[in-house]
């Protein structure tokens, strides 16, 4: 990559983390003293879970995207980890969004079938967002939960 391209990335890295920290910061409670413990709580909370609905049949459900971006680095594999809700009475088939040198513009990869999973998706030198769908694999829909 040269210069122009590096300086380009930067600029859009630093303003992708002044928007978040005004987002942050105007999401966060108006109490009068606003703690490093809580700073931690507002960072963990944005990190999920998230929910994903899981509609019976073969067809995926609306993809469920996460509130925060993720800029990575050349080999960086993004961790993502998801579980059936209880009371949801399914098994599910998860996909994770990610990006690979035959998808720099990012697709879909299986993150693994069953009540419960993990999986590191390839995510290489890009900044973007999370996010998963799911299908379920039984009669019945269900919801998920997933974090990044």
């Amino acid at each position: 990559m040269n210069r122009a391209g590096r300086l380009t990335m930067l600029a859009a890295a630093i303003l992708f983390a002044v928007m978040l920290s005004a987002t942050t910061a105007s999401s966060a409670t108006t109490a009068s003293s606003a703690t490093t413990a809580s700073a931690a709580t507002t960072a963990s909370a944005a990190a999920g879970p998230y929910i994903a609905y899981a509609p019976p049949g073969t067809r995926y459900g609306a993809t469920s995207d996460s509130r925060v971006g993720v800029f990575g680095h050349p080999g960086y594999r993004q961790p993502y980890r998801w579980s059936v809700q209880p009371g949801s009475n399914t098994r599910v088939c998860m996909q994770a969004w990610g990006f690979d040198a035959a998808h720099t513009r990012g697709t879909w990869f299986n993150a693994g079938c069953g009540k419960s999973g993990s999986a590191l998706i390839p995510w290489g030198n890009v900044l973007a967002s999370p996010k998963m769908r799911a299908r379920s694999i039984t009669f019945t829909g269900g919801l998920v939960a997933w974090r990044i």
